[in-house]
């Protein structure tokens, strides 16, 4: 768990599988990133993985929120690539079976 201040890392998740993982009144039944205020400019990198089974109230599969409460902020918020990656089977009981994607960013900046 990243917190307050992380700002141009690289995270990466190459050749997993995540099967089966469930989470009760939460986004992200395999994977949940949550942007908030002071995180800027990281990249995450979901390569070669399978996602099967998973379940969330949003997100079933992987579940990414960009938060940001300074409305002047200049920054660029965090960035999401996927490669090569199979997604089946996954729920959620709002939106986003296989992937949630979810903004509060600035327009402009996504």
């Amino acid at each position: 768990s990243y917190s307050d201040g992380s700002d141009s890392n690289t995270f990466r998740f190459i050749n997993n599988q995540f099967d089966s993982n469930i989470v009760d009144d939460a986004a992200g039944g395999a994977i949940s990133i949550n942007s908030f205020n002071y995180t800027y400019n990281n990249t995450f990198i979901i390569e070669s993985c399978d996602f099967s089974n998973n379940e969330g109230s949003a997100g079933g599969g992987v579940s990414m929120a960009l938060y940001d409460s300074d409305l002047s902020s200049t920054e660029r918020p965090d960035e999401m690539q996927f490669s090569k990656c199979n997604f089946s089977c996954n729920k959620a009981i709002n939106e986003g079976t296989g992937v949630g994607l979810f903004s509060l960013v600035h327009v402009d900046q996504v």
